[in-house]
C-alpha cells in the first residue's frame, strides 16, 4: 500500500506505508515534510493496523483532516477509493498489489474551506478536483481585536499620566 499526496501546484509525493505509519506535516520530524502554511506541524498519520487495513488519523491539527468531505476527529479506516484533504493538499491510497499503481482515486474529493484557515496569497487555488475558494478571514478579525485592545491600553495610560500631572 502506498500513500499518494497531491499539492496545490500538482506536486506529487508517494510513500510506502509501513506498519508504524507515515506522518505528514510542516516539520522535519515527519516522513512528509510539507512547506505549506495550511498544514500543521504534525498534521496526520496514515498507518496499517494488524489486519492490514489503512488507518487515517488527524493529529489534533489546527485546520483538520477531511475524509470524503467530512472532518475526522478519531482514527478511521480508509480504502483505495477514499480521498482525503488536509489544508491545500489531497491524499489517497494506492494498492499496487491490486493493479492500482497508475489509477487515481475514483471518488471525487469534496473541497472544504475551514473557517479558521490562514489567509491565502491568492483568491483561488487550483487543485486536482477543481478550484478552492479563498480561505477564511478569521485571523484578520483577531488582528483587529488585538489592535483595538492595544489602542485602549495606550489611551488609558495617557489618561492616567495626565491625571497624575495635574
Amino acid at each position: 500500500m502506498r500513500l499518494r499526496l497531491t499539492g496545490p501546484d500538482n506536486q506529487r509525493l508517494e510513500f510506502e506505508i509501513p506498519q508504524h505509519g507515515v506522518t505528514v506535516g510542516r516539520g522535519s520530524m515527519n516522513h512528509a515534510d510539507l512547506e505549506d502554511r495550511t498544514v500543521s506541524r504534525r498534521h496526520l498519520r496514515v498507518s496499517l493496523n494488524v489486519d492490514g487495513r489503512v488507518i487515517l488519523e488527524d493529529l489534533n491539527s489546527r485546520y483538520g483532516t477531511f475524509l470524503n468531505g467530512r472532518r475526522i476527529r478519531t482514527p478511521v479506516a480508509i480504502q483505495e477509493d477514499d480521498g482525503f484533504q488536509f489544508g491545500s493538499w489531497f491524499g489517497d491510497i494506492v494498492d499496487e498489489s491490486q493493479g492500482g499503481g497508475a489509477r487515481r482515486s475514483t471518488r471525487e474529493i469534496k473541497a472544504v474551506n475551514p473557517e479558521n484557515s490562514p489567509p491565502s496569497k491568492s483568491i483561488t487555488r487550483k487543485t486536482r478536483t477543481g478550484t478552492l475558494p479563498a480561505v477564511g478571514t478569521k485571523p484578520r478579525v483577531l488582528y483587529w481585536v488585538a489592535v483595538a485592545a492595544l489602542s485602549m491600553l495606550i489611551l488609558s495610560l495617557l489618561v492616567l499620566l495626565l491625571q497624575t500631572q495635574t
